[in-house]
């Protein structure tokens, strides 16, 4: 039994190129799987917490126009300000509706947010029908007192923009990545052929 009488070594049927190209794409399929994924929870919780630091400052805004120019002189501005998808709505003591910046908003709070004056609360509701969206919406609540009298600025906005944005970079990602995996297996078979 010589050398001629051994069985010839074969390759396995996939070839060691084979395998190289589908441990790379099976490697890189899952990187940027979970890549996209935490990219996509990062951008969620920015554009979130964004958000929310508008819609702050808005109801520290419109708390100081209630203090220095009363009831009557904020509703006039808040009637006149269109430069946002900020809805404000403003609470007396009775739980009524005393200034909105849109008509439809005139009737009940949108919110059961209460702050005590000088306080801000806010919270994230499923949806508002007033508002006349069925995305989710952020509502911050600062209180205020004038004249003694205790007041609340509700200020919501739906997450219709931040949810076309998650969206969109989600499609991209998408979009993007067979083709990325195309390449790297492209690139792996040509490199583990030429060795």
């Amino acid at each position: 039994a010589g050398p001629a009488n051994e069985p010839v070594r074969s390759e396995s049927r996939w070839g060691i190129r084979r395998r190289s190209v589908l441990s790379a794409v099976v490697v890189v399929t899952f990187s940027l799987l979970v890549g996209a994924a935490f990219l996509l929870l990062v951008l969620q919780s920015s554009l979130i917490s964004a958000e929310w630091n508008n819609l702050g400052q808005r109801a520290s805004d419109v708390a100081r126009l209630l203090e220095e120019e009363g009831v009557r002189e904020t509703q006039s501005t808040l009637a006149e300000d269109r430069r946002s998808g900020e809805q404000v709505q403003i609470i007396d003591s009775t739980n009524q509706v005393v200034a909105w910046s849109a008509r439809r908003l005139r009737g009940e709070p949108i919110s059961a947010l209460r702050p005590a004056p000088g306080k801000t609360a806010k919270e994230q509701l499923p949806r508002v029908p007033a508002l006349g969206q069925d995305d989710e919406v952020l509502v911050s609540a600062r209180g205020v007192e004038v004249k003694d009298q205790a007041y609340v600025v509700l200020v919501a906005e739906p997450l219709e923009v931040q949810t076309d944005t998650l969206r969109t970079v989600g499609l991209l990602l998408l979009a993007a990545s067979p083709l990325l995996i195309a390449l790297v297996g492209v690139a792996v078979w040509v490199l583990v052929g030429q060795s």
